[in-house]
């Protein structure tokens, strides 16, 4: 995973992050407010894009 961005704003941050080409999924901007995790919303993005095993 590579971070591309991250910028503070007043309502709290914005994460453009890139997965990885192995995986081949899609770059992701996140909004993270104040009151959130960063890493937990992080891994709760990544978790959500992974393909669902049969």
């Amino acid at each position: 995973m590579k971070i591309q961005l991250y910028k503070r704003t007043a309502e709290g941050c914005q994460v453009l992050f890139i997965p990885g080409r192995a995986a081949h999924l899609p770059p992701v901007l996140l909004r993270v407010r104040p009151d959130e995790n960063l890493k937990e919303k992080v891994a709760a993005e990544l978790l959500s894009l992974l393909p669902s095993s049969p």
